[in-house]
């Protein structure tokens, strides 16, 4: 198997400080803080992010 990195974006409970961060830590490795521009959506039960460049169109 080719093991590639994959990066992850987290926040609230599951940062480094956060009450949920133990279900990372055996798993995953902290690279760098970080930040992301858009709006918080709730969708359903949990947040969604919408990025400030996308473009919806309806129909």
């Amino acid at each position: 198997m080719d093991h590639q990195s994959q990066f992850v974006f987290v926040y609230g409970s599951l940062r480094r400080a956060g009450t949920r961060h133990d279900l990372l830590r055996q798993q995953s490795q902290y690279v760098s803080d970080a930040r992301v521009s858009g709006r918080l959506f709730l969708v359903a039960s949990y947040p969604g992010l919408v990025p400030p460049s996308l473009t919806t169109i309806g129909c």
